[in-house]
């Protein structure tokens, strides 16, 4: 078997194989910004954020946004259909990929863009094609079935094939390219994509919002999206109080938290700072409807945007920095129905904390995107067993309770 592998950066192992490794990145980087920057064509083993670079002075930047953007690479984000802070569904590779080529096992290699592209894969692989259009009418004809399906990515979701495909497209070449998002290489090998891209604010201001409670944190999020808010993270006291102690710049007021709070991480950005004004004012006069442990305030400086930015970010280095030796670090991502986040950090707290690990939330609180990590060592079974209890219980109240994604945008 030949296993394509990128950048290496993803938490769940599947740049890993016993038979051929093939390392993309020298051979397959490159780019051809298109469109005056309304697109841009990528080899995959380029990286996301040189790409963005490229793009910053036209105004525009990739839609995914994943923590690792200086070392993550296109392959690999196209592969677990990679999320991040500001892209929700809307701008993830599923949403803002316009094409791709791909090569099967077989060897047929297909360019989706290319005149005749859909009757020339048809014609080299036609049980491929037949067999996708008969799951799609088989799909169709369950009005129930095709209901479910799209309720399932209407939130982040990366558990398994993305079959709204069937859904979202009508010829077989199509949803082909719409199912290799997200399907971690076990399909075809991707070498180049072609991607829309997404506007580019010109300023940015960012600022820590502290409330007493999960509950009251969550609250204000729907209308600050709605506001204009580009990102709103979540994070609970305890997360930021290990950062205040233990993370280079991070504000020390952290270290004096009270660990039953939570905070925001607000940003904004504009084309001026006129208008980020106005949408500072905007989100002010919202937080002053709820309870604040200490006002905002937001700055455009780009050293303090870099910190909280570092200290969102950071959680998973810190962890793994202070995890004790011989323990491993997982890192799981799940998703609740946004209007139900609060609820599901609040279980998600207390599933942690019944088996011992440490109540760490954080989480993209406008898409109910949730984030821990667990240090568990393997070497022990009573902890092979802590850990299998768990995740048994999390299953259950992530699928039985919120019906909703086991991985939202890890792979």
């Amino acid at each position: 078997p030949v296993t394509f592998r990128a950048g290496g950066t993803s938490l769940n192992g599947q740049g890993q194989t016993d038979g051929i490794l093939v390392d993309v990145r020298r051979h397959f980087r490159g780019l051809a910004v298109l469109e005056e920057g309304a697109a841009i064509r990528l080899g995959t083993g380029t990286i996301l954020g040189h790409a963005n670079k490229v793009l910053a002075p036209l105004g525009r930047r990739l839609g995914p946004d994943p923590a690792s953007t200086d070392v993550a690479t296109v392959g690999g984000v196209v592969a677990n259909n990679s999320g991040g802070m500001r892209c929700g569904v809307t701008q993830d590779s599923y949403s803002t990929l316009r094409s791709l080529t791909f090569v099967l096992p077989s060897g047929t290699r297909i360019d989706t863009a290319a005149p005749g592209a859909a009757a020339a894969f048809e014609a080299a692989e036609p049980e491929l094609a037949a067999g996708l259009a008969a799951i799609r009418d088989e799909i169709r004809a369950d009005a129930d079935l095709s209901s479910r399906i799209l309720r399932k990515f209407e939130i982040k979701n990366t558990t398994g094939y993305r079959l709204c495909a069937f859904l979202d497209a009508d010829e077989p070449l199509e949803i082909f390219r719409c199912l290799l998002v997200g399907s971690e290489g076990t399909l075809a090998y991707v070498p180049e994509v072609v991607f829309e891209t997404v506007p580019r604010p010109a300023v940015t201001t960012t600022s820590w919002v502290h409330f007493p409670g999960i509950d009251a944190a969550v609250a204000p999020v729907g209308d600050l999206v709605a506001s204009g808010a580009t990102a709103v993270e979540l994070m609970v006291a305890p997360a930021l109080i290990a950062a205040g102690w233990n993370m280079v710049g991070a504000p020390p007021e952290f270290k004096e938290l009270d660990p039953t709070g939570a905070a925001l991480l607000i940003e904004f950005g504009g084309a001026s700072e006129a208008e980020l004004d106005e949408q500072v004012a905007r989100a002010e006069a919202i937080l002053a409807g709820h309870t604040l442990l200490s006002p905002p305030a937001f700055s455009s400086d780009p050293e303090k945007t870099e910190v909280n930015w570092r200290v969102r970010e950071g959680l998973h280095g810190l962890v793994g920095r202070l995890r004790p030796a011989g323990t491993s670090l997982i890192v799981e991502d799940v998703c609740v129905p946004p209007a139900r986040i609060a609820e599901g950090a609040r279980d998600l707290q207390a599933l942690l904390g019944e088996h011992g690990f440490a109540p760490g939330v954080a989480g993209h609180a406008s898409a109910g995107n949730l984030h821990f990590m667990l240090t568990p060592d393997f070497s022990k079974a009573e902890e092979v067993e802590r850990y299998e209890a768990f995740m048994n219980g999390l299953v259950e109240l992530i699928v039985d309770k919120y019906d909703g994604s086991l991985k939202a945008e890890h792979g």
